[in-house]
């Protein structure tokens, strides 16, 4: 195998798990981070700013 093919197989490896990752926190999110509405405080406020933060350089990384 070329080494632009080891590269290929790699990147697709890594966008691959990229996809898992997406879904699982998809499924996280839909879950409301696990914290019911009625328990909800000003931490669990901070920790979906940062996740938002975290999400928005991601797409600003990748320019969407």
């Amino acid at each position: 195998m070329s080494n632009q093919e080891q590269a290929l197989a790699d990147f697709m490896n890594k966008i691959q798990e990229s996809r898992e990752l997406l879904r699982k926190i998809g499924e996280r999110l839909d879950d409301h981070l696990g914290v019911a509405p009625e328990e909800i405080t000003w931490a669990n406020a901070g920790d979906a700013g940062r996740i938002l933060n975290d999400l928005r350089d991601i797409a600003a990384y990748l320019e969407v």
